[in-house]
């Protein structure tokens, strides 16, 4: 299951950050496993 943004979910600055990174990284999500992050689409 990955890993999604909840309501009440206190580091979703943090979360946002890291999936701009992984978006520039690894944009097509090669690098991928169970708890990994999905990359940012906006």
């Amino acid at each position: 299951m990955p890993t999604t943004l909840r309501a009440g979910f206190s580091d979703w600055p943090i979360f946002c950050w890291l999936r701009k990174i992984k978006a520039k990284y690894n944009p097509h999500n090669v690098f991928q496993y169970e708890q990994s992050i999905p990359p940012a689409t906006w």
